[in-house]
């Protein structure tokens, strides 16, 4: 997709090594967002990109007034912590936590306290029948559920002291000694009924929730020196220049979270680092020239940073055209099985930069190692998935921003959020490996001239005939096994095949606005939706076929298509958004009935989130609820009526989106 003396260029510079210096450095700071911790790691960065290049650099600050949201979106206090020590005192004596020797174990947001108490275990610690007959006011409780939730159930609503938290058991790498990062993220107006919180290591957690079934007293002391004030987002900008200065390519990472949280997100802000040493260093050498499109390298708080520049720093947004988000990327796969994941844009935004990341994933996977490991040259696993939301990047990818962005993450993460995500754990391959495709990504982002624009449009016409394949081996599967009623397949999959054809031809014409396209390109692109549309027409006639056998095993007589309308037909609604910018999830959780409900549902749908959002995508206008659950259905597989009709039906409660009947 590059000259190959580029490709080998950005080889021979890239340094995992360097990568994972940076990452042990970062990973000092305990970067609690708008906390001193946070602004030492921006201090930190800004003086390592004076060292590695001339980029022009820029400290963005927003106030962080928790007197006013951004629609969903509501802004952090900030947070000053000092002192946090947690000491058993009875049926032992000993520190179960200190923040002095390790920061995490002292809960974000954590409020000046000094109390001597009784322990109380509340199972899940948030919904009603967690506190039946436990009298918990003035105690602390234990609790194995999200910080924020057991906070507002057990401290704001019924009067307790503190919370403790610990992992709850999964069976699954069990660590004695592992802490859980929380927080307790108090919302606006709540800053005087904050209290305080400790995350007790795995093995403390099970011993205190032993004694405490075995109806054994067990009394803590807790000692905290913090408090809530105003706080700021900052993120750090280093920009390279371009000669078009009105369009740019952005690489987006998280400076946030705790010390160490080497991986997440210390991982991605030292893959950028890296990445804009070497761009720099090949520009100062004349390996390449200055880019076309400018490269911006941006640091910032994870959703509140990203948040505040959408909505503060609007003249710089508009210049974004594409945007990669390097989250988790360094865990070394040997140690914890993780899987680097490239999430593509969501369907509702088609677009060429997900062939662009997953072309250089593909080739540079490929290439030989520099450096071995206790534990060899281990294979470096990679994976191209849907949509996934998680992270920052849905704000700009959501139809309302309308710029393509994809993330970059590994999963599973077995250390994800807790103290055990240590430099230790990180590989200097993997690292070394994200940081070139990053570099590639920019390089074939930003200078479209040296770019081969025959491969971008045929690498998105390969996985447009990927998902239309995709959606006629379902169909042909689920007919040969008579899952169902023939005709309702039929019908099924006679829409799908409709909207992968139309998602693989909107992605094809994307490259004429994303790409500086001569004739002969755009001669070739229709060359390739020429293509598509005769493996569509092939696919129509798979699925026939299997349609036909299916009848006939049941006994049918097989309909001509003309003789039923495609698409489900029961929603007799249409909906239209009513917010401008991308739903916070934690915004649906201020409802206590939604927020139980959603609780159980992501407990089974991991993906409640990413449908939501593209819910909220395809409604940018009045738009047919069954032509939304089709969309829908395509791109994460198909889903109860009902419960898409108690989603929508909670969207509508918290005034998200409105609807009406046809």
């Amino acid at each position: 997709m590059l000259p190959q003396d580029i490709v080998e260029c950005v080889a021979d510079l890239v340094s995992g090594i360097r990568s994972i210096d940076y990452v042990r450095e970062i990973s000092r700071f305990h970067r609690i967002q708008a906390s001193p911790g946070f602004r030492g790691a921006i201090e930190y960065l800004k003086q390592e990109i004076s060292k590695v290049s001339g980029a022009e650099v820029k400290l963005f600050e927003f106030p962080e007034d928790t007197t006013k949201d951004i629609e969903t979106w509501e802004s952090n206090y900030g947070w000053f912590p000092n002192h946090g020590v947690l000491s058993l005192l009875q049926p032992e004596q000993r520190i179960l936590a200190d923040f002095d020797s390790e920061p995490v174990s002292l809960i974000g947001q954590s409020c000046s306290a000094d109390i001597e108490t009784d322990v109380v275990y509340v199972g899940k610690g948030f919904r009603p029948e967690d506190f039946q007959g436990k009298e918990i006011a003035g105690k602390i409780v234990l609790a194995e559920g999200r910080a924020s939730n057991v906070h507002k159930a057990a401290c704001i609503e019924r009067g307790a002291a503190g919370i403790l938290l610990f992992q709850a058991p999964s069976g699954i790498q069990e660590v004695p000694d592992l802490r859980p990062y929380a927080a307790l993220w108090p919302r606006p107006g709540e800053a005087q009924k904050t209290r305080f919180g400790f995350a007790l290591t795995y093995s403390d957690g099970m011993k205190i929730k032993q004694w405490l079934e075995e109806n054994k007293r067990v009394t803590v002391r807790a000692n905290v020196d913090a408090r809530l004030g105003v706080g700021k987002a900052e993120a750090v900008s280093a920009l390279i220049k371009g000669t078009e200065l009105s369009d740019e390519v952005w690489l987006v990472a998280h400076i946030c979270h705790p010390h160490p949280s080497a991986n997440d997100n210390a991982s991605g802000s030292a893959t950028l680092l890296e990445a804009l040493r070497v761009i720099s260093r090949m520009m100062r050498e004349g390996k390449i020239p200055q880019p076309s499109l400018s490269i911006r390298f941006l640091w910032v708080p994870e959703w509140s940073g990203m948040t505040k520049m959408l909505h503060y720093a609007k003249e710089t947004v508009a210049k974004c055209r594409f945007m990669v988000n390097a989250d988790m990327v360094g865990a070394d796969p040997s140690k914890t099985g993780s899987v680097l994941h490239l999430f593509r844009t969501p369907y509702s935004l088609p677009t060429t930069l997900n062939n662009v990341v997953r072309f250089w994933l593909a080739t540079e996977v490929k290439r030989k190692m520099k450096h071995m490991s206790a534990s060899g040259r281990t294979p470096l696993p990679w994976e191209y998935n849907v949509y996934s939301g998680g992270s920052d990047h849905v704000l700009l990818a959501s139809k309302a921003s309308g710029i393509p962005a994809v993330m970059l993450n590994q999963w599973p993460e077995p250390f994800w959020h807790t103290s055990a995500d240590v430099p230790e754990n990180l590989s200097c391959n993997q690292l070394e490996f994200v940081a070139r495709v990053v570099v590639l990504t920019a390089v074939s982002l930003g200078l479209p001239s040296r770019t081969m624009k025959e491969l971008v449009l045929t690498d998105c016409r390969n996985e447009a005939v990927e998902i239309i394949h995709d959606v006629g081996m379902k169909a042909v599967r689920e007919l040969s096994a008579c899952a169902d009623n023939p005709e309702t397949l039929y019908k099924r999959y006679l829409k799908w095949l409709d909207l992968a054809l139309q998602l693989g031809q909107a992605s094809i014409d994307s490259a004429s606005h994303e790409w500086p396209l001569i004739e002969e390109q755009e001669a070739l692109k229709q060359g390739l939706k020429a293509s598509l549309d005769m493996t569509y027409t092939a696919e129509m006639v798979v699925v026939r076929r299997a349609y036909e056998g299916a009848c006939a095993e049941a006994g049918l007589e097989p309909k001509d298509e003309t003789h039923f309308e495609t698409g489900s037909g029961s929603f007799n609604k249409e909906a239209r958004r009513l917010i401008k910018y991308a739903l916070n999830p934690g915004y649906m959780m201020k409802d206590p009935d939604i927020m139980l409900r959603f609780t159980g549902l992501q407990e089974t749908d991991r993906q409640l989130f990413e449908r939501i959002d593209e819910i909220l995508n395809l409604c940018a206008d009045w738009r047919s609820l069954d032509d939304v659950y089709e969309h829908v259905c395509l791109e994460f597989g198909l889903y109860n009526p009902s419960l898409f009709t108690e989603i929508v039906r909670d969207l509508e409660r918290m005034k998200v989106i409105e609807t009406r009947e046809v």
